[in-house]
């Protein structure tokens, strides 16, 4: 569990050049809430880095939800103009775009 806050830090280092990364860490199963909570703690005193709020975090969570079970259903484009890096948590797997 510990190599989860590495692994962000690590693809963050990428974009460190920006004043401010704004960035979702969206878990999407019970495990992955787990490692979000210790990610953000371990995380969160970054000057760099400033995370979405857990009510954002929960619509953006509905919208994938919808998504996934109506196939014509397109997500709100709005929910995620703020941010600028979004990293998905699901069974322990990462998945950051």
């Amino acid at each position: 569990m510990k190599k989860l806050p590495a692994i962000i830090l690590c693809c963050l280092l990428s974009l460190s050049a920006m004043a401010e990364l704004r960035l979702a860490l969206i878990p999407l199963d019970q495990t992955s809430k787990s490692m979000a909570d210790i990610a953000l703690a371990e995380l969160s005193n970054d000057d760099g880095l400033a995370f979405l709020e857990r009510a954002e975090i929960t619509a953006i969570e509905k919208e994938i939800n919808l998504s996934s079970v109506l196939s014509d259903y397109v997500p709100k484009p709005y929910l995620m103009e703020n941010t600028q890096l979004f990293i998905l948590l699901k069974q322990n797997q990462l998945i950051g775009f």
